[in-house]
């Protein structure tokens, strides 16, 4: 059985990768001109729509980060929500870079580093995000 691409078969792949990110373009396309301009059409749109796969994980992150910025709020509640993908807070390992380890690595190469104290971390992770935007919310719903 023949392992090796031929180069019919690498150009071939090269042209499905190509395909690929020009939907993903197209749909990015499709998703700001159905942006609505008005404010209340904008948010409702986005009530919708926010937690959807058209917006990434990095797109809802800042997005939030910047609703936040603009709000009134308690700067421990930002520092806590920008632990969750910020590399600026070097002595702990964002929650976000934690998934993104689990979600690209193979069972095999997380064998050494998934462990019960890594999972122990990722659940107080979790929760502490949890509750910072449920602080949040209960905040921002008073105002």
């Amino acid at each position: 059985m023949e392992r090796e691409l031929t180069e019919e078969k690498k150009e071939h792949l090269v042209n499905y990768v190509r395909k690929i990110v020009s939907k993903k373009r197209k749909d990015l396309r499709k998703l700001e001109q159905n942006l609505p301009v008005g404010i209340e059409e904008f948010e409702n749109a986005m009530m919708n729509d926010f937690h959807t796969a058209k917006f990434d994980t990095m797109s809802r992150w800042k997005i939030a980060k910047k609703i936040l910025e603009e709000v009134n709020l308690d700067q421990e509640y930002r520092e806590i929500f920008l632990e969750f993908a910020s590399e600026r807070h070097k002595e702990v390992s964002p929650l976000n870079a934690i998934r993104n380890l689990y979600a690209h690595k193979t069972r095999a190469e997380l064998e050494n580093e998934h462990t019960e104290e890594m999972c122990i971390e990722i659940r107080r992770k979790i929760t502490k995000q949890q509750d910072n935007l449920e602080n949040i919310l209960e905040v921002l719903g008073e105002a």
